[in-house]
């Protein structure tokens, strides 16, 4: 299977789009969570991934059935199904020790659903804690890490969840250090900047790095025809704070310069200083 993910609210959804918009298969668009307002367009999110990924995060016994999506609730009613569904457990940010430990118990699962989706795309920023079960236990071709400014993250999360910014970045750090942290070796990874995407300088070679990834041709008038699909209210203009946390700060520059020296997982070694940085913080 390849994967997508990144931290929530770093452009996942919109690369799944991009992704699909090029040849990309998702599977069934009946196993997808819908769409609603914050994302008009669709999440790209596989219910029976996302099932797992939760068991793995929150504990074996978390119940599915509590965890779709209410984004179109009032806020007290998303605050008490988060409560009942345990998706509160996800702010403490579980262990990867612990994480791990629960895949041995769901392995059968992972390895029917790898088989299943063998040639297919599947999106959850909860694979950035969860890659290293699933590869362990099927087959992971290709994955999409997707990045923003960690302000922009934690000023989106502020602003949807009502979460303190501290959070944000808190949270920020917790998914985008432990994607490189348990990286499988030899894993096939393309970087995305998602605020490229919106800078027009840097616009047409973020649109083309995805198409070399996918194995287009560079004149391929697909790729020509991506930026018509670009939605600007996916994106808020945010600069960098100067109360950014410093971890943030410095594992933001590592992600920038990483994305800028390479394009795949065979030159993330340890000695690329930007990759050892991010494993290490």
């Amino acid at each position: 299977m390849n994967v997508v993910t990144g931290m929530h609210r770093s452009g996942t959804s919109f690369i799944c789009q991009v992704l699909n918009s090029l040849g990309a298969d998702f599977g069934e668009s009946e196993k997808l969570f819908r769409a609603d307002k914050f994302n008009a367009k669709g999440y790209y999110e596989n219910i029976d991934f996302v099932d797992v990924n939760n068991k793995m995060v929150l504990g074996l016994g978390t119940d599915f059935a509590n965890w779709q999506k209410e984004s179109n609730s009032k806020p007290l009613i998303r605050m008490f199904r988060n409560i009942i569904s345990g998706k509160f457990k996800y702010l403490f940010q579980p262990s990867l020790n612990k994480i791990n430990s629960r895949a041995d118990s769901l392995s059968e699962k992972m390895d029917l659903l790898g088989q299943e989706y063998f040639d297919l795309w599947v999106k959850d920023p909860r694979f950035c804690l969860t890659l290293r079960s699933w590869r362990k236990f099927t087959s992971v071709n290709k994955v999409v890490f997707c990045f923003r400014n960690p302000s922009g993250v934690a000023f989106s999360l502020k602003k949807r969840e009502h979460l303190p910014l501290s959070v944000g970045y808190s949270f920020w750090n917790y998914h985008t250090l432990n994607f490189f942290r348990e990286l499988p070796p030899g894993t096939k990874v393309l970087l995305v900047n998602f605020d490229y995407f919106f800078h027009e300088q840097h616009q047409e070679e973020a649109f083309r790095r995805i198409g070399r990834f996918v194995g287009l041709d560079e004149d391929d008038k697909r790729i020509a025809e991506l930026p018509s699909i670009l939605d600007i209210r996916l994106w808020n203009k945010q600069k960098a704070l100067p109360d950014m946390p410093a971890k943030s700060e410095a594992a933001y520059k590592a992600l920038l310069s990483l994305y800028s020296n390479s394009e795949s997982a065979t030159m993330f070694d340890e000695g690329l200083r930007e990759f050892s940085l991010l494993r290490e913080l």
